[in-house]
């Protein structure tokens, strides 16, 4: 919220986490006082308001949109319950409610319900994750010994795939198995399973 002399009321918790808040807006005398539940988040000093008839009061934007951007963009969200002085304003009315204070209104990007963004598709979790779509966001289920967001990191080493005689070692997209005090002949190809196989020309041990 803003005044005319461009001071601002702002909160600075995050509330774009998925869950619903609720926030109110008190105005008397001279002041504008912003609560979250029952926490004060600040106030600023206003000229005498008062909500006649015939007031526009705008929601989630204003029509200017370099105004808009300069106020921290249009809302994003769902929002539940608004209320006037007590008085509900509905956005899609169920019938006429003579106790409306609302005699006209205009939508602009309002959809009915409560619907975010779908970023599981297409699906960003990766080897076989199973994702689940969050207020915009996404979280990935992960088959054991996956992990990361998009399940992209494989712990390649907790499924075992060096010989008992060679110690696994995590690297960049895969892994190795190193043999300590093996030898191998010229040219020849040792064989690493579920790994890589890889011949050394002119390396007689590899430690």
């Amino acid at each position: 919220m803003s005044d005319s002399s461009s001071n601002k009321l702002t909160g600075t918790q995050t509330m774009n986490d998925g869950h619903f808040y609720f926030i109110s807006l008190k105005i008397e005398s001279n002041k504008a006082e912003l609560f979250q539940s029952s926490q004060n988040l600040g106030y600023i000093s206003m000229p005498v308001a008062e909500i006649q008839s015939r007031v526009i009061l705008y929601v989630g934007g204003l029509p200017d949109e370099q105004e808009t951007s300069v106020n921290g963009g249009h809302f994003k969200g769902c929002v539940q319950d608004l209320r006037l002085s007590n008085q509900p304003l509905e956005f899609f009315p169920v019938g006429s409610s003579l106790n409306s204070v609302v005699n006209n209104r205009t939508l602009i990007n309002i959809a009915p319900g409560c619907t975010g963004d779908n970023l599981c598709k297409p699906n960003p979790c990766q080897n076989g994750g199973v994702c689940y779509s969050i207020w915009d966001d996404f979280t990935c289920s992960c088959p054991p010994n996956i992990a990361g967001k998009a399940c992209e990191e494989v712990k390649w080493c907790e499924l075992d795939p060096c010989p008992h005689e060679a110690q696994c070692q995590q690297v960049y997209q895969g892994f190795e198995c190193k043999y300590f005090n093996s030898y191998f002949l010229w040219n020849t190809v040792p064989d690493f399973p579920n790994g890589s196989n890889e011949s050394f020309p002119g390396v007689t041990s590899v430690f």
